[in-house]
């Protein structure tokens, strides 16, 4: 077994990063949701909410060396099944309420390639001997579906007597991308290149010669011009649909202003903020983090204000592709959900899962059984007349 240690103090993974960028760049698939920066950042916002507290798992083998990260933390929370109660077991950068979640897509524990077996293994053996207190679910959202240690994780956790479910969760489209733009058309055929190029006729038909510009923030000043218009574009896009956006909310907004300005090298990622002008007036913004020699796209925002057909957003991420492809990066993922679009654009997709695991004991086995079953019983029960049915609800007032 793996040598194995728990972090309770956010001071302890600052001191951890230099090792934790060295085990992530050795890991199966790293991805910018997993850096120090990015994780740390998200518990400087999310950390003092709902008693949440840091149960990071550090594993080394026999010369000291960090071959296992489980950045965790614990809480009690609500299961949506009747109100039941849990103390749930999570990852750092997940969890948050709807209204202000900042889907870190493709989190996940940590291991070195060819390590995935003990280290399952030896964060198996925690989870189950009390190291990290007392819990009754681990749930690990948005994560990869194609995860050689959660595979592994799933065998070692199974034999220890709990119970493990995979859940689909969809899957982020992303293009492997060549060396040239034409690679690219060629690579996605036919009718997806008639959109492709039918995007960028219309556009440029409409705004007329040399009006369409594509900018990247290189300056500070830049850097808060490009902020300020992805916001307003945002905002502007879902008012549009009825609803606020996520820039409406102030920890997600605190959370990606820190993200983007408070930097101090790219260790974890550069941020790129780019926007689309026509005739010099905004119409679409890009928010991406550029890791792993990849374009990671986070966020966009366009503008309504122009003629139906016109897609200015697609625009934007076409001429951003162009842009990536001409600086020889290896992928543009779209991560997120199979948007149309997206998958217009793209080459190939990933799938995500929700990995989840409840211990056998009476709390977490009875919250299982009223999740999956608690309808049912309820339903069977008062149509056998052992619960009387439900008071009518008087709808007058």
């Amino acid at each position: 077994m793996l040598d194995t240690s728990v972090l309770s103090n956010p001071h302890q993974l600052q001191q951890l990063a230099p090792q934790w960028r060295d085990l992530l760049a050795d890991s199966e698939s790293p991805a910018p949701v997993c850096t120090p920066t990015w994780m740390g950042t998200w518990w400087s916002v999310f950390g003092p909410l709902e008693h949440r507290k840091l149960r990071v798992v550090c594993l080394r083998d026999d010369q000291g060396r960090l071959v296992g990260l489980a950045p965790l933390l614990s809480r009690f929370c609500l299961s949506p099944a009747r109100g039941l109660g849990g103390r749930r077991l999570e990852l750092l950068a997940s969890g948050e309420h709807p209204q202000e979640e900042i889907s870190s897509d493709f989190i996940g524990i940590l291991a070195r390639k060819g390590m995935e077996e003990p280290v399952a293994e030896s964060l198996a053996q925690t989870l189950v001997d009390g190291s990290l207190g007392g819990w009754d679910e681990l749930r690990i959202t948005n994560t990869s579906g194609t995860s050689v240690l959660l595979a592994r994780l799933r065998t070692a956790l199974t034999k220890r007597g709990c119970l493990v479910e995979v859940i689909p969760q969809g899957a982020s489209p992303y293009i492997t991308l060549p060396a040239t733009w034409e690679d690219y058309l060629q690579i996605i055929g036919g009718r997806r290149r008639y959109f492709v190029r039918r995007t960028l006729r219309d556009l440029h038909n409409w705004a007329g010669p040399d009006a369409v510009e594509f900018h990247q923030a290189k300056t500070h000043d830049e850097l808060h011009h490009a902020w300020r218009l992805l916001g307003d574009l945002h905002q502007q896009r879902w008012r549009a649909l009825g609803s606020d956006g996520a820039f409406a909310n102030p920890r997600f907004r605190s959370f990606h202003e820190r993200i983007v300005f408070d930097r101090h090298d790219d260790h974890d990622g550069a941020v790129e903020l780019s926007w689309l002008t026509v005739k010099g007036r905004p119409v679409a913004a890009l928010y991406s983090v550029l890791y792993d020699n990849k374009a990671w796209f986070y966020q966009m925002g366009r503008t309504m204000d122009v003629p139906d057909g016109i897609r200015p957003g697609i625009a934007a991420h076409l001429y951003a592709i162009q842009r990536a492809i001409d600086r020889g990066l290896r992928e543009y993922d779209f991560l997120g959900r199979e948007r149309f679009y997206k998958l217009q654009l793209a080459t190939d997709k990933r799938p995500r899962v929700i990995f989840r695991a409840l211990r056998r004991a009476p709390l977490p086995l009875a919250w299982e059984v009223v999740r999956r079953y608690g309808r049912v019983a309820l339903r069977t029960a008062r149509r056998l007349r052992i619960l009387p049915p439900p008071a009518p609800v008087d709808l007058t007032d």
